[in-house]
């Protein structure tokens, strides 16, 4: 069984402390075999968004906002049938990640 977990977040820094904290969970699991890829970084993703301060007079005066989205994705492969649920509802990660899980393989 293959599963791909998603990471997003909007900082470099947490995204790569909660990859560690899921690889460091990843160690308790005992009694299954498994292996896990590297850690893949996929393109860094930037949004840049003007807005006018003063829509009335002065068309000059502008903000510039910049967002930037960080995202990578690790891979984990099960030799058995049997997979760790409570393993995976019990995920604690930080709170600003955003976590996808796709069943790749069944």
């Amino acid at each position: 069984m293959k599963i791909r977990f998603f990471f997003e977040s909007f900082n470099q820094t947490s995204l790569k402390n909660g990859v560690l904290a899921l690889k460091e969970k990843l160690t308790t699991i005992k009694g299954l075999p498994y292996t896990f890829s590297d850690t893949l970084f996929l393109p860094l993703k930037k949004k840049k968004f003007c807005i006018l301060t003063s829509p009335h007079i002065n068309k000059n005066s502008r903000e510039q906002f910049e967002v930037r989205i960080y995202k990578s994705f690790i891979d984990l492969t099960f030799f058995s049938k049997k997979i760790p649920l409570n393993f995976l509802l019990n995920l604690e990660l930080p709170i600003n990640i955003k976590i996808k899980t796709i069943i790749l393989e069944f």
